[in-house]
C-alpha cells in the first residue's frame, strides 16, 4: 500500500469533545479508525526538539525523570539523540503497561515497533526527519495490518496533536485535519471533573485557560495559512450537541466520505451523549453539557476567565 492513503487527524484542547466526533467518524464504513490516542509525535518527534538544549540545571530540576528514562551519563553530560532513540522502546512499554490504553502499541506491537524503529534510525537526514518516518511508518503498519484500501481512510485522535499540525499536513500531502473548539470555561468544568479520577487532569483554572488559549491559537494560525487552510476544518462542540447530523454530514462531506441519510441516523443514535451508560463526575464521558459553567465554576473563576481569555472567547461568540 502506497504511503499516500487517506488520513485525518482529530485535534483540539482535550475536554473538547475530540473523542465523540472521532468515534462518530470512526463508525463510517470507510473509516479505519486508531483504538487510542497514539501520542505519536509528542512520543516519537518532540523529544528530539528540546531535550539537547537542556542545560544541565535543567537536566538537574528533572534528575528523577532524566536517570529513570536516559541514564545518569546523559544527566550529567547532556541528552543526546542517540539517548533519545535507545529510550523510546522504555516509552512504548511504559505506556502499554499503563492504566490508560493511549500509547504507540495502538500502532503496532513490539516487534513491528522495535523494526520500524531501527529501519528509520538507519536512513540518512537529521533525527527530526527520521522521527518523521518512523511516525509516518507507525500509521503506515497499522493501516496495511487492518486492510486498508485506497478508499478507506485512517482516523487518529490525539488532541495536542494541534501543536503538530503543520507537521503533519506538510508530511502528509494527502491528510486533513478537523479540529474540534468549545467554550474554555466548560473545558475547564469537564477538566475539574476529571481530574477527580484522572492526576493528568488540570483542576486549576490558570493552567486550563493556558492550555486551552494555545490550542485555539494554534489552531487559529493554521487555519489562516494558505499553504493548510483548505486542508483544515474546524467544528464547533455546540453546533455538534445542538445538530449533530448537520455538523457530522459537513464534516463526511471535508473528508470525502459519502454517505445516506439512514446511516448519518444509525450513526447518531449509536453515539447520543445522553444514552451513554458509563458517564458522570470523574468518567471519560461526563455530561457534555453546553453552558454549565455558569452554575459550576466559581465567580473568581469565571473572573479568571474573563481576564485571561475574554477577548478569545469573545472573538469566538461565546458571551458572558
Amino acid at each position: 500500500m502506497p504511503p499516500s492513503y487517506r488520513k485525518a487527524f482529530i485535534v483540539g484542547c482535550p475536554r473538547s469533545g475530540t473523542s465523540w466526533l472521532f468515534k462518530m467518524i470512526g463508525k463510517h464504513p470507510l473509516g479505519l479508525p486508531v483504538p487510542s490516542e497514539s501520542h505519536a509525535y509528542s512520543t516519537v518527534y518532540d523529544p528530539f526538539t528540546y531535550l539537547p538544549q537542556w542545560s544541565f540545571q535543567r537536566r538537574q530540576q528533572a534528575a528523577a525523570w532524566v536517570i529513570r528514562h536516559y541514564g545518569l551519563k546523559p544527566l550529567l553530560t547532556g541528552i543526546t539523540p542517540q539517548d533519545i532513540w535507545r529510550s523510546l522502546p522504555g516509552f512504548y512499554d511504559l505506556y502499554k503497561q499503563g492504566k490508560n490504553t493511549i500509547g504507540l502499541h495502538r500502532l503496532a506491537n513490539r516487534e513491528d515497533f522495535t523494526r520500524l524503529l531501527h529501519q528509520a534510525k538507519s536512513r540518512e537526514g537529521s533525527d527530526l526527519s527520521k522521527a518523521e518516518d518512523l511516525i509516518a511508518a507507525l500509521f503506515q503498519h497499522f493501516f496495511e495490518a487492518n486492510q486498508g484500501t485506497a478508499e478507506h481512510i485512517m482516523l487518529e485522535k490525539t488532541p495536542m496533536h494541534i501543536r503538530y499540525v503543520d507537521k503533519i499536513l506538510s508530511r502528509f500531502p494527502e491528510a486533513k485535519v478537523i479540529e474540534v473548539v468549545r467554550d474554555g470555561r466548560d473545558v475547564d468544568v469537564s477538566y475539574k471533573a476529571r481530574a477527580k479520577t484522572q492526576r493528568w487532569a488540570h483542576d486549576d483554572s490558570r493552567r486550563v485557560i493556558g492550555q486551552w488559549q494555545r490550542c485555539v491559537n494554534l489552531g487559529a494560525r493554521f487555519h489562516g495559512d494558505p499553504q493548510f487552510a483548505e486542508r483544515i476544518y474546524r467544528v464547533r462542540y455546540e453546533q455538534l450537541r445542538a445538530n449533530p447530523t448537520q455538523e457530522l454530514c459537513q464534516a463526511f462531506d471535508f473528508l470525502g466520505l459519502e454517505y445516506t441519510s439512514n446511516l448519518m441516523s444509525q450513526i447518531v443514535a449509536a453515539n447520543d451523549i445522553s444514552q451513554v451508560a458509563s458517564k458522570g463526575e470523574g468518567l471519560h464521558v461526563r455530561k457534555g453539557s453546553v453552558g454549565e459553567w455558569r452554575s459550576s465554576l466559581s465567580q473568581e473563576q469565571i473572573d479568571l476567565w474573563r481576564e485571561l481569555a475574554g477577548e478569545t472567547l469573545e472573538k469566538l461568540g461565546y458571551g458572558w
